[in-house]
């Protein structure tokens, strides 16, 4: 559907005169902001708009019609913040635009950054109805757990040597994953509560005002590829993307426990490290396709380096044999 004056109109529910689009940048979808304004007033309010990503279209159990989706039937009944969903279509979604406060991907969460997500991804996996998430994809699924590790072959198959020039130690742990990946998530397959999936500090940032209660203290954006699974994937994929590895190794424990709300048992610190292993798995899955220069360039290896170090301090291998 073609953005117009009128369409907007119907969509939005006011009479808008003109609007502006104003690209942002291609992430998991293409993102622009639109603003527009108002017939007879000059009054102008702004948007977020989101389309499908060019050349995104082959990530295992991701797509632009799962975020789509989510805002219909689940968003409205989470207790955590998210946008609210102005409007949709099949090739776009209009959201509300949320300020936020800055943040420094190289220097990682603060300290009150993240334990303000951790406490809000504890109320998204407590909050949402097990009957109403059929559709998302589950580590419990034996063909997801295989697309996803059908992925990192054809990948790490091609990428490996470019891949471990971000952490020579991991290559141990690629050989063995290539093996053993859809056995790490299956090991994630229960409780099966509702993941974001892409939990990292620029898709849970702070909301720029801290005065809407201590659960809406952080937004949740992206929901192109949540999962079903075990909280842990969240919180360690949460850790390790978004603290850089000196801090993530000091801090980990006490991030850990403050989420879980006591000291990790075994279960849950073995749970924990397998999420670490899918974690490092799905850098490795996210390249394939990649170009010799998209392998190179440094915001990769920021993230590589943090997922693969992780999986190397935890000692993954050592979890299946």
């Amino acid at each position: 559907m073609e953005l117009t004056t009128e369409a907007l109109t119907a969509l939005l529910n006011r009479p808008v005169e003109s609007f502006v689009k104003e690209p942002l940048g291609v992430f998991s979808s293409k993102v622009s902001r639109l603003t527009i304004t108002l017939k007879g007033t000059g009054t102008t309010s702004s948007f977020i708009c989101k389309e499908p990503h060019p050349d995104r279209g082959n990530r295992v159990g991701e797509s632009f019609a799962t975020e789509a989706r989510f805002y219909d039937e689940l968003a409205p009944a989470l207790r955590i913040r998210v946008p609210h969903c102005h409007a949709r279509e099949e090739d776009f979604i209009v959201l509300e635009e949320v300020s936020c406060q800055p943040f420094s991907w190289r220097s990682g969460a603060t300290d009150a950054h993240a334990r303000a997500a951790l406490r809000a991804l504890r109320a998204l996996h407590q909050t949402a109805n097990p009957d109403q998430l059929t559709w998302i994809p589950a580590f419990a699924d034996p063909d997801f757990r295989a697309a996803l590790a059908a992925r990192f072959l054809e990948s790490w198959g091609t990428n490996r040597n470019a891949l471990c020039q971000w952490c020579p130690e991991f290559e141990a742990i690629g050989e063995h994953l290539k093996a053993r990946t859809a056995d790490y998530y299956a090991a994630l397959a229960s409780p099966g509560v509702l993941l974001h999936g892409d939990a990292h500090l620029e898709n849970i940032p702070l909301t720029a005002t801290t005065d809407e209660g201590e659960d809406h203290r952080v937004v949740f954006f992206d929901w192109q590829g949540p999962r079903r699974g075990h909280p842990l994937f969240d919180v360690a994929y949460f850790n390790v993307m978004s603290l850089p590895v000196d801090a993530r190794r000091a801090r980990e424990p006490t991030l850990v426990q403050e989420y879980l709300g006591h000291t990790p048992d075994l279960a849950e610190r073995t749970a924990y490290r397998h999420a670490i292993a899918a974690r490092a798995s799905g850098i490795v899955e996210m390249t394939a396709g990649w170009s010799r220069r998209q392998l190179d360039e440094p915001g990769l290896g920021w993230v590589a380096k943090r997922c693969f170090s992780a999986a190397v301090d935890h000692r993954v291998q050592e979890l299946l044999h």
